[in-house]
């Protein structure tokens, strides 16, 4: 059987074809599906995928950590602590502890280190960023609850733009280039509140969002916003996509922070943390209040 070979009308033809408005907003509505479902991992933070009725995870051995080896110096800096409450269920039950540390270390480096628990105790989650120079360097998550971790390197590429070195639990390695600014998830309120000032005049300051396990990022925006939730002496702040078709389908982050000092008091919406339920585990639409020492 003779197989016929497409000639340079028929390939001409295709083209046309694809430049059809109709097809072309096909394809777009297509391509907005695909980043949408890349994007559903996480708002909050950068959040593992995990099956809606994924069974809760079993007491087994923890996969290897993917922890930079350095030499702590002294006693850990608290720089907070909060609660997170189940903003979906009825009576707002608390789900989860966490606590930001910050110390140094014989390298020369700061480390940061948030570590999130159940009211009893149980480790959860463990986000760990390390800075040089104020720059922020690498981050880490180890997940015990669904025994992954993850890891991005970022190096200085050239002064416009930043290069991603991703490294899942294979340790796997893909390259990103990006421009600044990017932000993984355990420097949201960090940057919110250095940022407090411009944010308060109105300016919606842009920047890249890491998702680990995606191996991605995504465009975002934080931006002042006004209405009668926001309490007295307070200001409102949403993080948002920027791309206007994911907005459509993602609900944006609202940040609580003392109107003055710029510190963030309240995070209300999605979260990375997965919480137990009958059904498995759940991402957990979470209303977290933090605390300052």
């Amino acid at each position: 059987m003779s197989r016929t070979r497409l000639t340079g009308p028929r390939t001409n033809r295709t083209r046309s074809i694809l430049k059809q408005p109709t097809l072309q907003f096909a394809l777009w509505i297509g391509r907005g599906l695909v980043g949408l479902s890349l994007l559903s991992g996480s708002l909050a933070l950068a959040a593992p995928s995990v099956s809606p009725s994924a069974p809760a995870p079993p007491s087994a051995p923890r996969k290897k950590t993917l922890a930079r080896a350095i030499t702590l110096i002294g006693k850990p800096r608290v720089e907070l602590t909060g609660e997170i409450f189940d903003l979906k269920a009825s009576d707002h039950p608390l789900v989860f502890r966490l606590q930001k540390t910050r110390q140094a270390t014989s390298e020369g480096i700061e480390f940061v280190k948030t570590r999130y628990e159940t009211p009893e105790g149980e480790e959860v989650a463990v986000e760990r960023l390390y800075y040089q120079g104020g720059k922020l360097f690498r981050y880490e998550l180890d997940y015990a609850w669904i025994e992954q971790s993850f890891a991005i390197d970022i190096q200085e590429w050239t002064t416009d733009y930043k290069r991603l070195f991703w490294e899942d639990q294979k340790y796997v390695e893909v390259k990103e280039g990006i421009k600044p600014n990017v932000l993984v998830g355990g420097q949201i309120v960090e940057f919110v509140r250095m940022n407090w000032g411009a944010l308060r005049e109105g300016k919606d300051i842009a920047f890249r969002f890491a998702i680990p396990d995606r191996q991605e990022t995504f465009g975002f925006e934080f931006s002042k916003w006004e209405d009668s939730t926001v309490p007295e002496g307070q200001m409102g702040v949403t993080m948002a996509p920027s791309a206007f078709f994911i907005s459509i389908f993602v609900s944006p982050l609202h940040l609580y922070g003392d109107l003055k000092t710029g510190k963030i008091l309240r995070v209300v919406g999605r979260t990375f943390l997965h919480h137990r339920t009958p059904n498995g585990l759940k991402i957990l639409q979470g209303d977290m209040v933090l605390k300052y020492p």
